[in-house]
This record gives C-alpha cells, sequence and structure tokens, in this order.
C-alpha cells in the first residue's frame, strides 16, 4: 500500500489542476487582505533589518520567511509564494492518499481522502491567498503521513519533532497539531505506561500541564476577554453595526456582565469573565462552536450555507464510519483530539468571519472520510454482485 496507483494519481492530477485554474480565475490570488498585508509587511522588515518586527511574529516564523525568501529570488515574489502553497497542498493531498491507503488497507480510501481534501472549497481556496492557513493545512497532512507509518526510530522521533517545529512557527494552532501528537504517542504506548505505578495518573497529569501551559502561554498574548465584553460571537461584529454584514444574534446582551480588572494578566481575566458569567459565556460558546462545525454564517448567501451544509454532512458521515473502521487507535484519535481541542479552542475564544479556524481540522477529518467511503463504496458493490447472483439469467 506504499506505492500510489497511477490512474489515481493522474485523476488526483487532474482534480488538483481544475480546481486551481478555477481559484485563479476566482476567487484569484489575494494579497490585499487584512492579515496578509501584515505578512507581507513583516516580510519587507525582516529583509530589511534581519529580524522579526515583534516577538509573537515567531508562530507566523516558517510563512513570512517564505514570502521574504520568494522576495529575493528572481521571478518569485507574491506569485512564488503562491505557487508554492498549491504545489505543497499537491504533496500534502498525495501524503493524505498513502496515509489513507495504508490506514485502511484500501487504495479507494486513499483516492476519495485525497479527493475530499482537494475539493474542500473552504478549506483549499487558502491556496491563492498570502495566509497562513494552506501551510498549516499541507503541513498537517505531512504530519499524518509520518504518524501513520510511524515506527519509534530515532530517525522517526527526528522527523517528526521537525514537522511539529514547522507547524508551530506557521501558526499559534500549530500547538493543536502537537497536542494531537502526544495523545498519538499516548495511545501507541498506552500499555507501557498502564503497567507501570501511577503511569496512568502520572501520564493523565503531564497531559494536564501541557494543556494548562499552552493555554497560559497562548492566552497571554492574546486576550480575549474584550470580545467577550462586547458580546461578540463573531469577532469584531460590534464594529460593524449598522452595516450590511451585521447580524444581531451574532451578538449577546452585555448589559449585565461582570467584568475582571483590566490589569490583570488575560488568562486570568478569562477565567474571572467565565467564572462570574457563566450563562453568557456557555451560550456563546456554544454559538461559536455552532458556526464552526457548521460552516454557515448568517451573512453567507443561501446557496453557500447550503452547500456547506450539504458537503460537511456528507464529509462527517463518512468520518464517523471511517472513525470505527480505522484498525490503528493511535492514528484515529490523534485525528479525534485535534477536533475536540479545536473546538474547545474555539470554544474559549472566538470564531471567525470566513471558516479559516476550520482549517486545523480538515485533514484529519478527510483522511478518516476517505476511510468512510470506501466502505460504502465496497459495500454497494458487494450488494450489486450479491443481486447479480441472485437474479436469474434471461
Amino acid at each position: 500500500m506504499n506505492s500510489i496507483n497511477r490512474v489515481h494519481l493522474y485523476l488526483l492530477f487532474g482534480l488538483w489542476l481544475l480546481v486551481h485554474i478555477f481559484l485563479f480565475y476566482y476567487p484569484g490570488v489575494r494579497s490585499n487582505l487584512y492579515d496578509a498585508k501584515g505578512y507581507i509587511t513583516s516580510a519587507d522588515f525582516f529583509l530589511a533589518h534581519g529580524s522579526f518586527e515583534v516577538f509573537h511574529q515567531i508562530f507566523y516564523a516558517l510563512p513570512i520567511l517564505l514570502i521574504a525568501f520568494f522576495k529575493v529570488i528572481p521571478g518569485g515574489g507574491i506569485t512564488g509564494f503562491i505557487l508554492f502553497q498549491c504545489f505543497l497542498s499537491g504533496v500534502a493531498a498525495l501524503c493524505l492518499y498513502r496515509a489513507a491507503s495504508i490506514l485502511f488497507k484500501d487504495h479507494i480510501a486513499g483516492l476519495t481522502s485525497a479527493a475530499i481534501f482537494i475539493c474542500w472549497w473552504d478549506v483549499i481556496q487558502w491556496n491563492t491567498a498570502v495566509m497562513t492557513e494552506s501551510i498549516a493545512c499541507s503541513l498537517t497532512c505531512l504530519v499524518i503521513l509520518k504518524l501513520v507509518v510511524f515506527r519509534d526510530t530515532i530517525k522517526d522521533y527526528a522527523i517528526l519533532i521537525l514537522l511539529l517545529m514547522l507547524c508551530t512557527s506557521t501558526r499559534p494552532t500549530g500547538v493543536l497539531v502537537v497536542f494531537g501528537t502526544f495523545i498519538f504517542l499516548a495511545v501507541r504506548h498506552w500499555h507501557f505506561f498502564a503497567s507501570r505505578p501511577y503511569g496512568r495518573i502520572l501520564l493523565l497529569t503531564v497531559f494536564a500541564l501541557i494543556g494548562f501551559l499552552g493555554a497560559t502561554f497562548m492566552f497571554h498574548h492574546w486576550d480575549l476577554t474584550e470580545q467577550y465584553s462586547k458580546g461578540n460571537i463573531i469577532t469584531y461584529m460590534d464594529t460593524i453595526e449598522g452595516l450590511i454584514l451585521f447580524h444581531e444574534n451574532l451578538r449577546l446582551d452585555t448589559s449585565d456582565l461582570v467584568l475582571p480588572d483590566p490589569e490583570r494578566p488575560p488568562f486570568l481575566k478569562m477565567l474571572y469573565f467565565i467564572w462570574h458569567n457563566p450563562i453568557h459565556f456557555g451560550t456563546a460558546a456554544v454559538l461559536k462552536v455552532f458556526y464552526l462545525v457548521t460552516g454557515t454564517r448568517p451573512y453567507f448567501s443561501l446557496i453557500h450555507n447550503a452547500y456547506a451544509v450539504v458537503w460537511l454532512s456528507l464529509v462527517y458521515t463518512l468520518f464517523f464510519f471511517g472513525f470505527f473502521r480505522a484498525g490503528d487507535k493511535a492514528t484515529k484519535y490523534f485525528c479525534l483530539a485535534i477536533v475536540v481541542a479545536n473546538c474547545l479552542l474555539i470554544a474559549v475564544a472566538t470564531v471567525d468571519w470566513d471558516n479559516r479556524f476550520y482549517v486545523p481540522m480538515q485533514p484529519g477529518i478527510a483522511l478518516l472520510a476517505g476511510g468512510g467511503s470506501a466502505y460504502f463504496i465496497q459495500y454497494l458493490m458487494l450488494r450489486k454482485a450479491k443481486i447479480l447472483v441472485e437474479s436469474p439469467n434471461d
């Protein structure tokens, strides 16, 4: 199952090419988005000074350095960066193909997993934007393949650590991939820990400590309590009140909120807010996760929302069957851990305008959905064969 079926390779290349031709036609190359301008400016600053402008840019170091690299090579620039993202996304699709083929011992699983990845419009469309989502998504696919073929050798650990370092230097949400990898290793070596005195308690304590330190570190740099106090479900919704995109149901009433001392550290402010406003926080958290997992927004068109519901309903169904078909517990719990952790992160943080915060979950969901689709294809083929055998000859 390590090789790629040649016919499948041609099909995936044709699909990848068709999708990207459409991407360059619509929406086209996007370098004027708010965050995109920031990354380009940061790359220019790095070229001029040889360092990052502010410390937190270390979490976006890889895309900033790549933009800077393509700016200095002849014929590169923003176009070169975009083409690199598209190429890397194609490599990522092939990594998912191999991973699913090995995980489910079925090339059809690999084909459908890669096809779902390529056709997932809300995610693949970031390939032509000067953002961090495309690279982050592709790197997660590389991590998934490494985990599927993981053999606990020093070489495997070295490659895995390198990939995780690249993930965490692409977007802060790379920490979710790190967390998923810890879950993978814990499940893979569960019997080792379970056989030691207090091994399970020690393992759970380590996870709790890592989670707490990670949350403290992340929320130390990003203060979300301002959005809490303004009742925003979608970030900055309060700033466009009266405009066409404004929707009242994307903000909650803030008249009775108990707000923390603005001088407190961001993480403690968040805990204070949750403790004193549990109903408000819980309502906001549920709505944020709802908009995340459905891919819908009130300001999207009816056609877009209908597409999102139909597409995600299909993918989630396939993911469900693929999860129970996957024989490797460690890999499927890696995927599930990222989904759960990302939903929790959005619940306590914020949901975005355009579904880009869905990206960390997408590769793992596409991987297992490929196994679910292979199951249904096999079921339909067996059913058809059974009907042909039982039907009388004409």
